[in-house]
């Protein structure tokens, strides 16, 4: 920021002690005005002969941001807009009812923005009609910094000091087109925008904890990002304005150091000055006016190369930036994609084939991507992850394996192409596919996640997880001990239907051994006749090969007793009790049959 003086307050008469912000009033370069009780010193710096100074009974007088001849003048009952040229009132608009104003100002040349306890109100000078915005009921205990109306969001920002002399800071964020109050403990705060396809809303705001730091808020995504802590003394942040042209906001401090944060990249430049600043105001593009406790008014100017432009550049030139930076430093390539979000296939190639040449450690362009990365939002940085972690050594997995995954369809499908069963399960559980996630876990068998599968089996639909299953061509043998489990808690006669059901999913897929097998061995479990008759017709249906059945009858029927107990005796069942009460009672009965026969 390039600071130039102006000029100095005592040379025009002004004691620093009017120099305040309830006295002093700034909308530009082009000059200013200090109440002095019911006197009003008006400063034009355009043009010195029209400086003057008026008798007013005004509690607010404002100079026109861009005409400094033109002064309004507000008091509870009425507004006007007089010329100080031609000595006589513009317009004059009565107020309908007396109100105690609380803060004024011109949000642009045409609007003016009148705050009262009760309500926020806009006065057009082109329309002369003024306009309700909100009700307001609120009574900050704090002063009022600055007030913002963008884009259908109205912000006043307040500061003050709580009984131990700690600041604080208040934001009341209101939403004008749903009429919601928002409030955000910050001590400054301001809406932003950056240029795209479309416009894209932010959110900054400014803190104090040992250090200054600022965060920024996506309003339409709700990610947040933070700057790092920046040391600097506690002080009162005075106004926070956006840059015109960039991505970043200037911050000015009472104690006069200014702040500048790249809310693209989320870097903050610090420029320390000796004076203190009562008072900032945007002027012209990139312009401020800034008054200080010596009486001096300065102007400051923003120039810079290395701020983020507001305007997005397209991927082309983005892929042909980071391709130049590659050229120069592989960690500043790669925090050009970081720091502008900055994802397509030809990025991900040049990452992969890139990382694949590179030694697997630290240094490796993929793990420096990947560990910089918050979160992925697309499926081929799963895929970059899934890649790295196969190659990668122990420490470096641990590392890596972070909840940074993109939770899609599409992973489960890739971590179930790489056999990783589990990960997949509790990737489709976060999707809130129960039945393939349980599916997923009854493939990788693990002995935990079985036994709480087993636990809560009457929660599941089976019917979808064995359909799952055999469409992903699971193993057969592990979702027929899967539906044996399931059997054992029905009622034969009873459940008859869905028992029916869920063996001839099997039959359905190709698979009829296992089909028949599973009916087979219910038949020897059935007792009544009806009911037996029921599954023999079921088994007939599909399977009309004698040879097959009786092979399979002689195989498991004959020591039914010894294979089917055997079969629904798992280990990680030993410490159940019921369970096992019901296996000890199963078995008794069968041991019944085969000694019978």
């Amino acid at each position: 920021l390039k600071l130039t003086k102006i000029l100095q307050c005592s040379d025009f008469n002004v004691p620093n002690s009017l120099l305040k912000k309830a006295n002093v009033q700034i909308t530009s370069e082009m000059g200013f005005c200090v109440k002095d009780g019911q006197s009003l010193l008006v400063f034009n710096f355009k043009a010195p002969e029209l400086n003057s100074k008026l008798q007013i009974k005004a509690d607010f007088a404002i100079m026109h941001p861009r005409n400094p001849d033109q002064l309004l003048l507000l008091t509870s009952a009425m507004l006007q807009l007089i010329s100080l040229k031609q000595k006589k009132a513009l317009l004059t608009h009565k107020f309908a009812q007396p109100t105690k104003i609380d803060h004024c100002d011109f949000v642009d040349e045409d609007q003016v923005i009148i705050i009262s306890q009760l309500q926020i109100s806009t006065f057009s000078i082109k329309t002369q009609l003024l306009q309700k915005l909100i009700d307001r009921q609120l009574d900050q205990k704090a002063q009022l910094m600055q007030v913002q109306l963008f884009n259908n969001n109205l912000l006043l920002q307040f500061t003050g000091a709580d009984q131990h002399n700690q600041l604080f800071g208040v934001c009341e964020h209101y939403e004008l087109q749903t009429q919601t109050l928002q409030m955000h403990e910050s001590l400054q705060t301001q809406i932003c925008y950056v240029e795209g396809d479309q416009r894209e809303f932010y959110l900054v705001q400014a803190f104090y904890s040992d250090g200054v730091f600022f965060t920024v808020t996506n309003l339409q995504t709700k990610k947040q990002k933070s700057s790092i802590l920046v040391q600097i003394e506690k002080s009162v942040f005075i106004k926070m304005f956006q840059l015109q042209k960039f991505a970043a906001v200037v911050l000015f401090c009472f104690n006069g150091d200014i702040l500048v944060f790249d809310f693209h990249t989320t870097k903050v430049y610090v420029q320390q000055t000796t004076k203190n600043c009562i008072i900032a105001s945007k002027s012209v593009q990139n312009d401020f006016v800034l008054l200080h406790n010596t009486g001096e008014l300065q102007t400051a100017n923003c120039v810079s190369q290395e701020l983020s432009l507001i305007q997005k550049p397209t991927q082309q030139e983005q892929l042909a930036k980071f391709k130049e930076k590659l050229q120069v430093d592989q960690k500043d390539a790669v925090d050009y994609l970081i720091s502008n979000n900055f994802k397509n296939e030809q990025i991900f190639q040049i990452l992969n084939e890139m990382g694949q040449e590179q030694k697997y450690d630290q240094d490796n362009i993929l793990v420096q991507y990947l560990g910089q990365v918050e979160s992925f939002t697309t499926d081929a940085e799963n895929v970059l992850l899934l890649d790295l972690l196969q190659k990668s050594n122990k420490p470096l997995q641990k590392t890596l394996f972070q909840t940074k995954f993109f939770i899609s369809p599409k992973l489960c499908e890739e971590l179930i192409k790489r056999k990783q069963y589990q990960n997949a399960g509790l990737v489709f559980y976060k999707l809130g596919e129960v039945s393939k996630a349980v599916a997923c876990l009854v493939e990788n068998q693990a002995e935990a996640d079985m036994q709480k599968i087993y636990t809560a089996i009457d929660q599941f639909n089976h019917e979808e997880v064995v359909k799952y299953a055999l469409q992903q061509k699971f193993s057969v043998y592990k979702f027929q001990k899967y539906i044996n489990q399931v059997i054992l808690g029905k009622n034969l006669q009873g459940d008859k239907k869905t028992i029916a059901n869920l063996i001839d999913l099997f039959s359905q897929h190709n698979h009829k051994q296992q089909a028949t097998q599973l009916y087979l061995e219910v038949c020897t479990c059935v007792q009544d006749a009806k009911t037996l008759v029921f599954y023999q017709t079921k088994l007939m249906a599909f399977q009309d090969d004698e040879r097959v059945i009786q092979k399979l009858e002689e195989k498991y029927c004959k020591m039914h007793s010894k294979i089917y107990v055997k079969r629904f005796e798992f280990p990680e069942f030993e410490e159940l009790t019921e369970q096992s009460q019901k296996l000890k009672e199963i078995k008794t009965k069968l041991d019944a049959v085969a000694q019978a026969k």
